[in-house]
C-alpha cells in the first residue's frame, strides 16, 4: 500500500470519528452531573464492610440509612461530593472511548464488514486505553466521596489537583494507579455494554429490513438500558474489590487479598454491596449518554448534508 492510500485508511476513519468523541463526552458530562447522588450512594455503600476503619467515617446499614446519614450530616452537598473528579473522569472516559472504538473498528476491517470480532478487540483495546488515561481522577473521585472533614490535611482534599498533588507526593505513581489491574479487568463491563449495544442496533435494523432506517429516540433508550444491564450484572463484583483498593484503607492491598477478605468477611453478598444504587445511576446515566452520542451523530450528519 503506497503512503497516499495509508493517509486515506487513516482519514476516514479519523474524521468520522470526532463526532463520536464531542457526543460521547457531552453525554458523559450531562449525564454524570445529573445522577451522581446515586455514585456517592453507590461508593460509600460498596467499600462499607462493617470493619472500623479510618476512611470510612459512617456505617450504614442499607440504601435508606445510607440516604438519612448522608443528608443529616451534610444535607444535600453531600450528595454531590466528589462531583467534579466524577465529571472530568465520565466526560474524557466516554469521550475517548467512543472515539477510539469508532476508529478501531473501522481501522481492524480495513474496508470490510465489520464482525462482532472487529467490535470485541475494538473495545478491549479502547477501554485499556481510556483507563490507562483517567485511573487517577478515579483514585481521587472515590477519595473525596469518602473523606471526611475530620481527616487530616494529609488525607484531605481540597479538589482534584490537590487530590493529585497529594497522592503523587505521598503515594507516588503506584498510589495514582491503585486499583489499576482491577480496572483492567473491569474493562470487560464496557466492552460487554458497547458491543451488546451495537449489536442490538444491529438487530433491530435487520428487523425493520433497513440498515439506514432512522432509529427511534426512546429505541436508543431501551437498547442503552438492556446493554447496560446486560454488562452490571456480572462484573460488578470487581467495582466493589476496586473501589475498596482505592479508598486508601490499609487492610486491602491488592485484588487477591481484597477478594479473600471480602469472601471470608461478608460472603457473595459483599460483592453486590451498592449494586442497586448503582444500577439506579449507571442505567439511567447510560441512557441519557447514548442519547446525547446518538443525536449529537445525527446532528454532524445533517450539517454535513
Amino acid at each position: 500500500m503506497n503512503d497516499k492510500n495509508i493517509t486515506s485508511t487513516i482519514a476516514k476513519p479519523t474524521n468520522r470519528s470526532i463526532p463520536h468523541l464531542i457526543g460521547g463526552f457531552s453525554g458523559g458530562i450531562i449525564a454524570t452531573f445529573t445522577l451522581h447522588p446515586f455514585e456517592v450512594l453507590k461508593t460509600r455503600l460498596a467499600v462499607n464492610d462493617g470493619s472500623n476503619s479510618r476512611i470510612i467515617h459512617h456505617k450504614y446499614t442499607g440504601l435508606s440509612n445510607a440516604l438519612q446519614v448522608i443528608y443529616r450530616t451534610s444535607g444535600m452537598k453531600g450528595f454531590y461530593q466528589g462531583v467534579t473528579p466524577n465529571l472530568i473522569g465520565s466526560s474524557i472516559s466516554w469521550g475517548v472511548f467512543l472515539y477510539l472504538y469508532d476508529i478501531l473498528k473501522f481501522s481492524l476491517a480495513n474496508g470490510e464488514e465489520i464482525t462482532m470480532k472487529h467490535q470485541l478487540l475494538s473495545a478491549c483495546l479502547s477501554g485499556v486505553t481510556t483507563l490507562s488515561i483517567t485511573n487517577p481522577i478515579w483514585v481521587v473521585k472515590t477519595r473525596m466521596i469518602l473523606q471526611s472533614t475530620q481527616y487530616t490535611d494529609t488525607y484531605y482534599y481540597r479538589n482534584v489537583f490537590d487530590g493529585l498533588n497529594k497522592i503523587w507526593r505521598n503515594e507516588g505513581i503506584f498510589g495514582l494507579y491503585r486499583g489499576y489491574i482491577a480496572g483492567v479487568i473491569g474493562v470487560s463491563h464496557g466492552v460487554v455494554q458497547i458491543v451488546s449495544y451495537d449489536r442490538l442496533k444491529t438487530i433491530y435494523k435487520q428487523y425493520n429490513n433497513n440498515n439506514n432506517i432512522n432509529i427511534p429516540w426512546y429505541v436508543y433508550i431501551s437498547l442503552s438500558a438492556v446493554s447496560k444491564v446486560l454488562a452490571v450484572i456480572p462484573t460488578y463484583p470487581y467495582q466493589v474489590i476496586r473501589f475498596r483498593i482505592q479508598s486508601k484503607n490499609d487492610l486491602y492491598r491488592g485484588i487477591i487479598q481484597t477478594t479473600v477478605m471480602t469472601a471470608r468477611n461478608e460472603g457473595v453478598r459483599g460483592f453486590y454491596k451498592g449494586m442497586l444504587p448503582s444500577i439506579l445511576r449507571v442505567t439511567p446515566a447510560t441512557c441519557i449518554t447514548m442519547f446525547v452520542y446518538e443525536y449529537t451523530l445525527l446532528l454532524h450528519r445533517y450539517l454535513c448534508e
